[in-house]
């Protein structure tokens, strides 16, 4: 008798810090995929996306997306990059996290790169609510031929990029 116990008492354990290690609550039950627009107007890529928004994790994929996407650029272009994403996480049409809202835009941190100082200072300074954008959402370069339908929205240019609510 005592020899099927200790199998039984282990495995009733086992279930035991499962549910409490990984209780059902936790579970996402929502599947369903969101979509949302990229940081140019018209482009449109859905994206199925199941991310944490925990500013730990926001800050080295965000100071790597600047790094990456922006590098080169002043300090204030790189905030201002920063800034956008953030205000399409704030927004809730473009996804919940830093990492969301990257990946619906099809903006992806390349793999490896280490974020410089400046790139890291800039998603810091971002992350605690500095806005050169003024709540922009949207980035196109002021050489696009696009842009003259979105001038009344322009919040800001810099660099020869211009920022779009």
């Amino acid at each position: 008798m005592r020899d099927k116990f200790i199998p039984c008492l282990l495995l009733a354990s086992s279930l035991i810090m499962c549910a409490l290690l990984f209780p059902l609550s936790a579970v996402r039950t929502d599947t369903a995929p969101f979509s949302a627009e990229g940081l140019f107007p018209d482009a449109a890529l859905p994206q199925e996306v199941d991310c944490i928004t925990i500013e730990e994790v926001a800050l080295p994929i965000l100071a790597r997306a600047i790094e990456t996407h922006v590098e080169g650029r002043p300090f204030a272009v790189r905030v201002a990059f920063g800034a956008v994403i953030l205000n399409r996480v704030k927004s809730g049409g473009f996804g919940a996290s830093v990492s969301a809202v990257l990946s619906s835009a099809g903006i992806y941190p390349a793999d490896g790169v280490t974020p410089s100082d400046r790139s890291t200072r800039a998603a810091k300074e971002a992350l605690a609510g500095a806005d050169p954008t003024f709540g922009a959402v949207f980035i196109l370069p002021e050489t696009d031929p696009e842009l003259s339908q979105y001038e009344s929205r322009i919040t800001v240019r810099i660099d020869g990029l211009a920022f779009i609510r």
